[in-house]
């Protein structure tokens, strides 16, 4: 009950404080509907007009020359799209009692031009058939949009087999009686263009073979688009250019060149970034309470492009400082070996933080790996922790100690990731996945494999930013050890895992300090994000989960779940946002709710 009261009284001041800010004297838009709309939902007419309809507590103030500039973007559209004279009107009805306006636009499409026939003028170099891969269709209807990026796909195609300075032009011939048009691209192929040299431009502190070992073509290859973007792309990944560009030294009368003429020196022009740089930062968590992390580096050892750094971590229960050191291209493959010695503190820090366990540890990990395309990451590792002291609370209390058994694993890391934006993802999708096996290198260590799987969805609906994802894993013994180390078992509960839940104790022991078990299932049904006003945004959000012991104790019966609504703010540097998660088997008891406040998406 406390925490409803703390939900209402939130919603109520963003009201009144929205409100506040509004000035009376305008006059806002109560409703806007749309008649005769037989092509397009109302709801993709709507998304075209500034005018916007009122959404819980946000107010849309009228204006007679936005609504103007709508109207005229709705006529647009329905031009771009074939219809030859639709014709768009609109009326308003204002409500003078509470200053509000109703408006009503009536939509007449009249006659749709379709595509009677399609061609390409100088088609030898094309592969048969290209036309049925366009966008535009003969039988249906002209889309403007679309024959402009048919013109952009065909440029595209000849540039990605060597004719970087090839044309094309639409034309279209409309008969205005049969309501039909014929599509004719009219292709200016100029010559295909080989690499005669590679002059590499830009570089003061860096070797040569830094950017030459990224490139994608060598002399005597065709110079391709999708060579160019690989590159540039591969050049980036380094960390070791703010700029990078790749062009072929030749000027626009090239297309008048002979075939025999077209072997053409290649310019990559770089410019070099800093490579010292030192990254600190300040947050704040529920759990971590403030928490600090510092990096350290160096990108350019011997102008080889090596890396150095140091990176710390202190935290309210976490405190870690690791060395790395980066040789990219090891026995000259595209992967890079990282090598990384640590110290690690699992333990409280001057708080009072309950704990599922408290240890520290160190060690060193090599990891070889490579980012492929920026979408794609692999890499494989090989670890050995080293465990100096560790501890259970319920343990203790039995004046037991945990064996320091060493660990040695070999990890294997790969993700997919195809969101649209790191940071605050609004499309997409990523896919992590790891598997772990412990115990190699013969007797002493603990013996054991973990595999755990991370998927989430991003995608947005009109207003909506929708987030939905699953989280599992499974670890298990082998040989002749008896359980898991804690340290590698799962947890659930917290700002990341099942909200209305304090961090880690989602499944609790007898006298209520986490507990972790060896089977893990998170499910993140939906976390629905709509702005509210300014900068702040409101969310739903529906969780649920458990840990079990094993995989024979597994019963869905088991899942706990949790909703509840949450207020974020988007600022420049990140999200800050507050979430009030209920417990839902357990509404009304006492301590059947968790508000969690952090920076960041919730995953």
């Amino acid at each position: 009950m406390k925490n409803s009261k703390i939900v209402i009284t939130t919603l109520l001041l963003f009201t009144f404080f929205h409100n506040l800010l509004a000035d009376n004297s305008d006059i806002h838009v109560a409703s806007i509907t749309i008649h005769g709309n037989e092509t397009f939902s109302t709801d993709t007419l709507l998304s075209l007009m500034e005018t916007r309809k009122p959404f819980l507590f946000w107010k849309t103030t009228y204006s007679d020359f936005k609504l103007h500039e709508d109207i005229n973007a709705i006529t647009v559209f329905y031009r771009s799209h074939g219809f030859i004279n639709p014709v768009v009107t609109h009326e308003q009805r204002f409500d003078s009692s509470d200053n509000k306006v109703h408006i009503e636009i009536t939509i007449e499409e009249n006659k749709r031009i379709k595509v009677s026939s399609i061609s390409i003028t100088n088609d030898s170099i094309f592969d048969i058939g290209i036309i049925s891969t366009l966008n535009s269709r003969i039988g249906e209807p002209l889309i403007y949009p679309f024959v402009n990026s048919d013109a952009r796909k065909l440029i595209d195609t000849l540039a990605n087999t060597g004719f970087l300075k090839a044309s094309v032009k639409p034309v279209l011939e409309i008969d205005s009686t049969s309501f039909t048009a014929a599509i004719s691209f009219i292709i200016t192929p100029g010559p295909c263009i080989f690499v005669n040299d590679i002059r590499i431009e830009g570089l003061s502190t860096v070797e040569r073979t830094v950017v030459s070992r990224e490139l994608t073509f060598k002399k005597g290859d065709t110079l391709t688009s999708r060579h160019i973007k690989k590159s540039q792309l591969n050049l980036f990944q380094t960390r070791m250019f703010n700029f990078v560009d790749i062009f072929a030294d030749i000027s626009d009368s090239v297309s008048f060149l002979s075939s025999a003429d077209t072997f053409i020196t290649v310019v990559v022009s770089v410019n070099q970034a800093r490579y010292f740089s030192i990254d600190a930062g300040v947050r704040y968590g529920t759990y971590e309470r403030l928490y600090s992390s510092i990096n350290l580096s160096y990108n350019n050892l011997f102008r080889k492009g090596h890396s150095i750094g140091l990176s710390g971590l202190l935290s309210g229960f976490e405190q870690s400082i690791e060395f790395y050191y980066v040789f990219p291209w090891i026995f000259g493959i595209p992967f890079d070996l990282t090598i990384r010695p640590y110290y690690r503190r699992h333990d409280t820090l001057f708080l009072s933080i309950p704990l599922a366990y408290e240890g520290e540890f160190n060690g060193f990990s090599f990891n070889i790996g490579r980012n492929f395309n920026d979408i794609f990451l692999f890499d494989i590792a090989f670890e050995y922790e080293n465990v100096l002291r560790i501890s259970i609370p319920e343990v203790d209390s039995l004046t037991e100690d945990i064996p320091t058994t060493n660990n040695r694993s070999i990890i294997v890391n790969l993700t997919y990731d195809k969101r649209n934006d790191i940071i605050n993802p609004v499309k997409g999708f990523l896919e992590q996945m790891t598997f772990r096996i412990g115990g190699l290198g013969g007797s002493g260590a603990n013996r054991f494999f973990k595999i755990t799987n991370n998927f989430h969805l991003y995608f947005k609906a009109g207003y909506f930013i929708i987030t939905s994802g699953v989280a599992g894993g499974w670890a298990q013994t082998y040989g002749q050890s008896e359980s898991v180390p804690i340290q590698y078992q799962f947890f659930g509960g917290g700002p990341q895992t099942v909200r209305g839940y304090p961090r880690d104790k989602l499944i609790t022991t007898s006298s209520g300090d986490p507990s972790g078990g060896n089977v893990e299932l998170i499910l993140h049904f939906f976390d629905i994000q709509f702005p509210l006003f300014w900068l702040f945004h409101g969310a739903i959000f529906l969780d649920a989960g458990y840990i079990w012991s094993d995989i024979g104790s597994v019963k869905l019966s088991d899942i706990k779940f949790t909703a509840g609504p949450a207020l974020r703010l988007n600022t420049p540097v990140g999200m800050i946002r507050i979430d009030s998660g209920f417990q839902l088997h357990r509404m009304g008891k006492k301590d059947s709710y968790q508000i969690h406040l952090g920076i960041g998406r919730p995953f």
